[in-house]
């Protein structure tokens, strides 16, 4: 539910959703990233996508230097896409693809020219009445353990945000 609720209160602003995916990244950062590239969606995906047939699986310890060679591959401006281009913006992600150190096969040759983007940006193309009222029914609520709580006035840290 926490994946379908980030999705819902940022929908409407991908800059806002890149910012929260590189937050979780830098916060909890995984030790390997693997992704599975053999068979890829483009076009409006991930439901109403085309499967592209692409033959990769790639890993890395760092998802932002992972993603710019991903999105390099499919044959995007890697800066063209938000998470990336925050990555950069904070520090934390390559600024060209010289910059990551690759391990068996060059990029260049892997590049495709024709893969198709998304024509749409899924939630951020809905009227802001439906997005408002889903956020409704599937936002997360926190509940007090009753036989847990010492009543101790601790605010968690996204709690204290919010206030």
């Amino acid at each position: 539910m926490f994946k379908t609720e980030f999705h819902l209160h940022t929908a409407r602003n991908l800059n806002l959703f890149a910012d929260l995916l590189l937050d979780l990244h830098q916060t909890y950062p995984p030790a390997l990233t693997i992704m599975d590239a053999i068979v890829g969606t483009e076009g409006d995906g991930p439901s109403n996508g085309d499967p592209r047939k692409i033959g990769l699986v790639l890993a890395s310890k760092s998802c932002t230097a992972l993603d710019y060679a991903a999105v390099t591959i499919a044959g995007f401006d890697p800066m063209s896409v938000p998470t990336v281009k925050l990555a950069h913006k904070r520090g934390v992600g390559p600024t060209r693809l010289e910059d990551i150190e690759l391990f068996g096969e060059q990029i260049e040759p892997l590049i495709m020219g024709d893969f198709k983007k998304t024509l749409t940006t899924s939630l951020a193309r809905a009227p802001p009445f439906l997005v408002n009222s889903l956020k409704r029914f599937i936002a997360v609520k926190p509940v007090v353990n009753a036989s847990k709580c010492v009543r101790c006035g601790n605010v968690s840290k996204t709690a204290r945000r919010k206030q």
